[in-house]
């Protein structure tokens, strides 16, 4: 980050394709020097808000420092290019976490740094129109609360629509009814990051001996299996699978041994839908600092995913969604 005094008047801006693109047809600059103001109004506009008394911040993701692109190079293309550019701030998120727009993790930084505002605006070129990549910048401003303006509406003073940015509402919830006997097993069926580890805690909890075996824990789904049929052969009272267990085949390598040592089998799928599951993946990086979970992830548990068959044989089948607060869900990620 690039960071000078506060102020109470803010003028907040993207990068990339809002304020500067290569001059060149290439969708990434060539070198510190491929850069141009986005519209020939750029320039005049930033001096006017300035005179105004705004104060000019630029939020940008910048996920290639690191690999190729060099965060000096940055700077000098802000302050080549842009009128007064020494004096602008800038906030670069360089990495896949909390501080990566549409994240607030950035503005979160800034508002620590600067203190309370009189005014405030966002302009991106991320809205989710047609043809934009994405929705990020749109829901970058939504996050943190400020009025947001594409680039067009802005520099062209143009009248357009800008889709709603989206918004989930929680899942209606499905509580787990009854107990778990004894000499019993427990698969649990979900995507990552969707509170399967958190529900298998819960049952630890409340059913001293339970052993709970995760891939995560082992090191490999075979370790696992060892370990599952080691817990069978010492009688554990309750055994809980927390992995994703999307397929037939990755459940039998845990019901079949389950059935032949006469346990109980339960299956529990987590019954989110995958937008669901893929926004506390966002909040939780958010909140808790965590790594993202690449959204293949999602997209690869989603596409082998094959619901609970009869033919299983499972003695209890149950869906289950948490009961998650709303305020979780004032986020747009």
């Amino acid at each position: 980050s690039r960071v000078s005094k506060p102020a109470d008047k803010i003028a907040a801006f993207d990068l990339d394709y809002t304020l500067l693109r290569p001059k060149c047809k290439n969708k990434f600059p060539k070198s510190k020097d491929d850069a141009t103001p986005v519209y020939p109004e750029v320039a005049s506009k930033l001096q006017e808000i300035q005179s105004n008394g705004y104060k000019i911040i630029i939020f940008t993701n910048q996920h290639g420092i690191g690999k190729r692109i060099n965060i000096k190079d940055i700077y000098y293309k802000i302050d080549t290019y842009l009128p007064n550019g020494a004096a602008i701030d800038v906030y670069i998120s360089y990495q896949k976490n909390q501080y990566r727009k549409p994240f607030p993790g950035m503005f979160d930084v800034f508002m620590e740094n600067n203190g309370p505002l009189q005014d405030i605006f966002y302009v991106g070129d991320a809205a989710g129109r047609k043809g934009d990549f994405s929705a990020s910048d749109a829901q970058f401003a939504y996050n943190c609360g400020m009025p947001f303006y594409t680039p067009e509406q802005f520099f062209l003073n143009q009248k357009e629509r800008v889709p709603t940015v989206p918004h989930l509402k929680p899942p209606k919830p499905i509580p787990l009814k009854g107990g778990i006997p004894i000499q019993t097993v427990l698969i649990l069926v979900g995507p990552p990051g969707c509170g399967k580890s958190t529900l298998a805690a819960v049952i630890a909890e409340r059913y001293p001996g339970t052993i709970v075996i995760n891939n995560d824990d082992t090191g490999s789904a075979a370790k696992s299996v060892r370990l599952f049929r080691q817990a069978l052969k010492d009688k554990a009272p309750r055994i809980v699978i927390d992995n994703t267990n999307a397929t037939v085949v990755n459940r039998a390598f845990y019901v079949e041994p389950a059935k032949d040592e006469q346990y109980k089998v339960y299956a529990i799928t987590i019954g989110l839908s995958k937008e669901h599951a893929s926004y506390l993946n966002y909040y939780r990086a958010y909140t808790n600092g965590k790594n993202l979970i690449p959204e293949v992830a999602y997209r690869s548990f989603y596409k082998r995913l094959e619901p609970i068959q009869t033919s299983e044989d499972y003695n209890k089948n149950f869906t289950y969604v948490p009961k998650l607060p709303e305020e979780i869900f004032e986020y747009s990620f």
